[in-house]
């Protein structure tokens, strides 16, 4: 089951710019995507990241790559 959040967080990049901590937890990432569409009318350019907080919480991350800032997507239990 999956609980959607759409919260604004601060995220830590390491030297290759992935996550490394989100919040106050520590974050491993595992996988990463882009999504880019509606380029004709609003463009969204998120880059998605699936990582585990803390060693034990996955969750969804993103960066809107246009207001440069990071999100909580979703959190899995």
């Amino acid at each position: 089951m999956t609980r959607l959040v759409g919260r604004r967080v601060t995220v830590s990049v390491d030297s290759s710019g992935n996550p490394c901590r989100v919040a106050d937890r520590a974050a491993e990432p595992l996988m990463s995507w882009m999504v880019e569409q509606d380029w004709w009318s609003r463009p969204v350019i998120r880059e998605y990241w699936r990582v585990l907080l803390g060693g034990s919480l996955l969750a969804e991350i993103y960066k809107d790559h246009l207001e440069e800032a990071w999100y909580l997507e979703r959190i899995y239990d």
